[in-house]
């Protein structure tokens, strides 16, 4: 299959192949690359050229010109195909439409609205998709500078190859030391700074702070 962008995206009997057929032998990167190619053929296609620039010569018959009205079918039909997955519009700008590493699309605004969410939610960092991570460009695009800066702070937290601590014992070392305790099952240290008891760590497990177990079994609340 070509993600390059010099062929024709893959086909069958004259036909583009679906990205939910595509994406079961391609994904990542390479998923994103050939649904951009897919949109930007579809967009380009209507006069076949050969080699050189000229155009290929008719076989029995004269190609008919197509009318306006069929134009406007197949642009109704590109613009059906693009429908986001989250509020499920109808996207008639590519400006506006954005495919996601698991095949599925969704409009720039509501990118937008989940890339402003995950920065009030650390659990929502990285935005993902049918669990696949969005493309960081994606992010960077409708975020301000001091925005995406925060989202890649807390990307970069949230890998464990981005500690400097050596161990585990050096982690709980630093959880203790800014007074915080740790998850019973994930680890994550944890600040508390008022409220109840009830405690929720970045990974979304629940725990009671007094006696750190996942049900409370002091009855301190």
């Amino acid at each position: 299959m070509n993600t390059n962008g010099d062929e024709v995206p893959a086909s069958c009997c004259g036909k583009l192949l679906p990205l939910d057929l595509v994406q079961l032998v391609v994904a990542g990167h390479e998923l994103t690359t050939y649904a951009k190619q897919k949109v930007k053929y579809e967009i380009a296609r209507g006069g076949t050229k050969a080699k050189g620039g000229k155009r290929k010569a008719p076989t029995e018959q004269k190609a008919k010109t197509p009318s306006k009205k069929s134009k406007e079918v197949v642009d109704l039909t590109e613009v059906d195909e693009r429908k986001c997955i989250s509020c499920s519009s109808q996207v008639a700008s590519l400006d506006k439409w954005r495919v996601v590493p698991c095949g599925h699309g969704y409009c720039v605004p509501c990118l937008e609205e989940m890339a402003n969410i995950s920065l009030t939610n650390w659990n929502q960092i990285p935005i993902r998709c049918c669990s696949k991570e969005f493309p960081t460009e994606y992010i960077e695009a409708v975020l301000n500078r001091t925005e995406f800066d925060k989202y890649s702070r807390y990307l970069a937290e949230r890998d464990p190859s981005s500690s400097i601590l050596q161990s585990d014992r050096d982690y709980a070392a630093v959880v203790r030391q800014n007074r915080g305790k740790q998850c019973p099952t994930g680890g994550v240290g944890v600040v508390k700074i008022s409220g109840c008891n009830h405690m929720r760590c970045p990974l979304g497990h629940d725990f009671c702070w007094n006696c750190q177990q996942k049900r409370c079994t002091c009855g301190y609340h």
